[in-house]
């Protein structure tokens, strides 16, 4: 168990090595990465020598499952400035950021991330999933083409960096068959914008393992939600047991 800060509070150092994983734990690990790719930030060195590893996330399950994962102890923060609501999970540890770093592509912030080189093709479904709960949307948006009209229309959007982003699009047309040619937003490089039948399609490759994802509790709700609602996107199943509470199998 890795140590961390003055507190010496225990989390699972052992999660990250993937020759002593199952294929169910080893498709839990590319969630979590996947959904560190957006969550996940370090705070260098301060004057105590502190490397502080911040996973932080408006949606409390996603923080909820990342602390799962990692076996932690920590106990999570809040705040709410009235603008921005945001859960956090702190781990002190400078093992742990340079592992992720150097083995997974994990840079200062988000902005910085990249997909690790040996991301297997049998668990990208998961991580993809994992970027887009940790910072996809998908609702209903008003645009004016002009001052005559406003169209209103469905969209997937997620935020990344600018290495993700290319490296997902790619993924996704390789693997979810989506149409080329899908708008990156021009107001910022680090969108990515999906609409009509390309939704469908990313949906049924990030939900495709639906029976690991409800037992493990690899997913958050509303995000799934969203999909279904505003795009029209079948259930994949009932939810018999919520995320939060769910445990992943482990040897």
């Amino acid at each position: 168990m890795g140590r961390t800060g003055q507190r010496h509070l225990p989390f699972d150092e052992h999660f990250f090595d993937r020759e002593r994983k199952t294929p169910e734990q080893l498709k839990e690990l590319w969630y979590f990465l996947g959904a560190s790719c957006v969550s996940y930030a370090l705070h260098l060195p301060n004057r105590r020598g502190s490397h502080c590893n911040v996973w932080a996330s408006p949606r409390r399950e996603l923080i909820e499952t990342i602390k799962r994962c990692l076996k932690s102890d920590h106990t999570l923060s809040y705040r709410d400035d009235g603008r921005h609501r945001e859960w956090k999970l702190q781990i002190v540890s400078e093992s742990l950021a340079v592992r992720l770093s150097t083995e997974y592509g994990l840079g200062q912030n988000r902005m910085e991330h990249e997909i690790p080189e040996d991301l297997p093709t049998t668990y990208l479904d998961h991580f993809v999933r994992g970027l887009y709960d940790g910072g996809g949307k998908c609702a209903v948006y008003a645009r004016t083409p002009g001052k005559r009209s406003i169209h209103e229309h469905v969209s997937l959007r997620i935020q990344l960096s600018e290495a993700l982003r290319n490296e997902l699009y790619g993924i996704l047309l390789r693997r979810a068959n989506i149409p080329p040619g899908i708008n990156v937003y021009n107001d910022s490089p680090r969108h990515l914008n999906f609409t009509g039948g390309a939704i469908h399609r990313i949906a049924d490759y990030m939900y495709r393992d639906w029976g690991c994802i409800e037992s493990h509790g690899l997913y958050v709700p509303d995000k799934l939600d969203d999909i279904v609602s505003h795009a029209g996107f079948p259930r994949p199943g009932k939810t018999a047991t919520p995320p939060i509470a769910a445990s992943a199998s482990r040897a």
